[in-house]
């Protein structure tokens, strides 16, 4: 007799000061040594998060590679473009890894098309807001 069990865990953090941005480790997966076997395991990360993650990824990305470009509209296109291949290479590893032979299988295909929505909005919001740092001339 096997017992089958799900676990839901979520976690909210409040600050009393501010507090920076850095690396976050996350470890939630079973551990490799386990004698217990486990059907699957996910982590899901909000669209709101998964949005705001693009853009500060392809903005920092954007500030290291347009120094020299001077005109707006490549600066932006760059970006995006740069941004959507990004997303479309993380969300094929994703396929790769975790979903292929997952439970997800079934909700993977919206899934991947709202991500990868996501990561090419978030890297149009970073190509703009790169094109227009202080400092940059204003070219058309």
């Amino acid at each position: 007799m096997s017992i089958k069990a799900s676990i839901y865990h979520l976690t909210h953090y409040k600050y009393d000061n501010p507090v920076r941005l850095g690396p976050q480790i996350i470890r939630l997966k079973p551990a490799a040594h386990s004698r217990t076997k486990v059907l699957s395991h996910s982590l899901k990360v909000t669209p709101a998060n998964h949005f705001v993650n693009w853009v500060l990824l392809c903005a920092g990305i954007g500030l290291l590679i347009t120094q020299g470009i001077a005109r707006r509209w490549v600066v932006v296109t760059l970006v995006t473009g740069l941004g959507a291949i990004l997303a479309i290479g993380w969300e094929l590893g994703e396929w790769y890894t975790f979903i292929r032979h997952g439970t997800e299988l079934g909700t993977a295909y919206t899934d991947t098309l709202g991500d990868e929505a996501l990561g090419t909005l978030g890297a149009l919001v970073a190509g703009v807001l790169v094109s227009r740092r202080p400092g940059r001339s204003r070219s058309a």
